[in-house]
């Protein structure tokens, strides 16, 4: 029985759990000319796990690594777990 791997080869049920109860948040990255797959990759870098990207508002594409510069382009949206840094995040006021 084979299956399709999601996310990358090393994110497993209980990895992907642990990182949630740590407090591990989903969040939705708009990517734009401004705000490159560069720039995401260098503000989230080993604390993102990459799930999906949005294309076109309307195409949802299951990753199974890091979008590639062809998927990531201006206007996509990535969904990523991201283990979130609570002392380094702004505080709403």
């Amino acid at each position: 029985l084979t299956g399709v791997r999601l996310f990358s080869a090393d994110n497993t049920y209980s990895k992907l759990a642990s990182l949630i109860a740590q407090g591990a948040e989903m969040r939705t990255t708009n990517i734009s000319e401004e705000f490159t797959l560069d720039d995401y990759r260098e503000k989230y870098g080993n604390n993102a796990i990459p799930m999906f990207i949005i294309k076109d508002k309307s195409t949802l594409q299951t990753l199974s690594d890091w979008p590639t510069l062809e998927q990531a382009v201006a206007g996509s949206k990535i969904i990523a777990l991201i283990k979130v840094d609570k002392n380094s995040e702004p505080k709403n006021k």
